[in-house]
């Protein structure tokens, strides 16, 4: 470009560092930055300015005007430069030239005095609005109410440290250098910091733990329900196999008691059967043309396999002895009335024998 090649830079650098006062206050001055504003806007120009050693801090001169056009001009170059590699470290040299050069007691006071105190305010609870360091922005101006303070100063050693801390905070790089040149001593932000986060990490681990010991706590609770439960089913499962076992052994008497009474009616059957064949072969039978008597009432026998059906279907013993006796005396009767010449004698079926 024609003018850097003229050495347009170096003209409006020295007309900014030899003017007068009346002349920062005129339109000259802003035109003059206008002027450098845009040789910005151009890479080559931007990187012309950058190069010149001592370009931001005659720039950052220009502050110090009364003129708010011209001083928010200068703010945006600086904000710009602030943008580009290495630009942040050239602004905060050139705040500390200019702290210097303008004789004021903090750096960036020429930036907070362009706003109001309202306007600063509001700015930051936009900045912060639902974020996580609102609370914390709330939190400091609480306690900034509550400092003390005396309308003759003596306490102004407190509101001092906090700006110097806050400066720190802004100012302090990556290493925990600061250019400044009243820095706090043994003040490294990145160590506080790094405090802050384990300090956070440890209320982390403390809520976690706060969270398993419960959660722990809930699952006694629930193995000590569920092995009462069990105890209950155990309990419940012993007294099911007792009376099963009851059951069982009841069965098993059972059981045995009709197997023994089977056989009992077995070898009762046997006897009988061998007494009837005795029987009938100690007395004959009537004459079958025999005729004399047939008339005549007989009792009604009981015949063996009646004896065995009843012993079947699970008579009793006395019952069974009973209907053998009858059968034999039934007999015996039918016999004896069957002889000739033998007496009539009825023998009823309910006779006692």
């Amino acid at each position: 470009m024609r003018f850097i090649e003229l050495d347009g830079l170096t003209c409006l650098l020295n007309f900014l560092r030899s003017m007068d006062y009346d002349t920062s206050e005129s339109r000259i001055h802003t035109s003059v930055i206008g002027c450098i504003k845009a040789l910005m806007n151009n890479s080559q120009g931007r990187a012309h300015v950058l190069a010149h050693p001592e370009s931001i801090n005659i720039i950052s001169h220009s502050l110090r005007t009364e003129n708010i056009k011209t001083k928010i001009a200068v703010l945006e170059i600086l904000g710009a430069v602030c943008l580009v590699a290495g630009g942040h470290k050239k602004i905060l040299q050139a705040m500390l030239h200019y702290q210097v050069y303008a004789a004021e007691r903090t750096r960036f006071q020429v930036h907070i005095d362009t706003r109001s105190t309202s306007q600063m305010f509001e700015l930051i609870r936009k900045k912060l609005s639902h974020t996580e360091a609102y609370p914390h922005l709330v939190s400091v101006l609480q306690h900034c109410l509550q400092m003390p303070w005396k309308r003759n100063g003596t306490n102004s050693q407190h509101w001092q440290l906090l700006d110097r801390i806050l400066q720190q905070i802004v100012l302090q790089d990556e290493k925990g250098e600061d250019p400044d040149v009243a820095p706090l001593e043994n003040f490294n932000v990145k160590n506080i910091i790094r405090m802050l986060v384990n300090e956070n990490e440890v209320k982390q681990w403390k809520d976690q733990a706060e969270k398993f010991r419960k959660e722990h706590v809930e699952l006694l609770a629930r193995l000590e329900k569920k092995e009462r439960e069990c105890e209950t089913k155990t309990q419940e499962k012993d007294d099911m196999m007792k009376t099963l076992n009851k059951m069982k052994d009841k069965l098993q008497k059972e059981s045995a008691e009709l197997r023994q009474t089977r056989d009992q009616v077995v070898e009762l059957s046997v006897r009988l059967n061998e007494l009837t064949n005795s029987l009938r072969r100690a007395t004959p039978l009537l004459p079958a043309d025999d005729g004399e008597h047939e008339e005549e009432s007989h009792p009604t026998a009981i015949a063996p396999a009646e004896v065995f059906q009843l012993a079947q279907v699970g008579g009793g013993k006395e019952e069974l002895a009973l209907a053998c006796l009858q059968w034999v005396a039934d007999y015996r009767c039918a016999a004896s009335l069957s002889r000739p010449g033998s007496s009539r004698v009825l023998w009823s079926q309910g006779t006692n024998y």
